[in-house]
């Protein structure tokens, strides 16, 4: 861990520390809920988002700076339902606690956060057993589009495309 991830952690609020943590989960979540149908296939992909989270070595800063204190259902649940009414206000307040964190954990939170949102986006697909229709529905592209916008997201073009940006 570099020396500037150590201050950043010494100088890390506990609210700001639970916010990254929750966003991590919360997030995906909001793109998820955005065509109001969380599916067990979303859920599935979120689990593996964070498998990979927890063991690629590359998320590895964000891992230590946003901890690994165990989340109740329940606490998930009632921060999901307070951000989701205020999308743009959690955006914002996520955007301005990133700025301040050290740019690896920054890279790490940023790359996680596309991985994570495309990939619970595309589990929902519509359709007869999620074997047809479109792989992102509009409504969580026009959530995603947001979320890529306020926290400076980068996008290759293949997500790009998929995004229909």
């Amino acid at each position: 861990m570099s020396e500037q991830t150590n201050q950043v952690l010494g100088h890390l609020s506990p609210a700001d520390r639970k916010l990254l943590q929750m966003s991590i989960h919360v997030t995906p979540m909001l793109v998820a809920n955005a065509d109001g149908n969380y599916s067990m296939r979303e859920s599935m992909a979120f689990a593996e988002a964070v498998r990979k989270l927890i063991t690629e070595e590359r998320y590895r800063p964000l891992v230590l700076v946003a901890g690994s204190d165990p989340i109740s259902e329940a606490a998930l649940r009632v921060y999901l339902e307070e951000h989701s009414k205020d999308i743009e206000g959690y955006l914002r307040q996520l955007e301005s606690l990133i700025r301040h964190l050290p740019e690896q954990v920054v890279e790490a939170y940023r790359e996680f956060t596309v991985y994570s949102i495309v990939a619970v986006a595309e589990a929902s697909r519509a359709g007869l057993f999620g074997l047809m229709g479109d792989r992102i529905s509009s409504s969580e592209k026009k959530v995603m589009h947001r979320i890529v916008e306020v926290l400076g997201l980068p996008l290759d073009d293949e997500t790009r495309g998929k995004l229909g940006m």
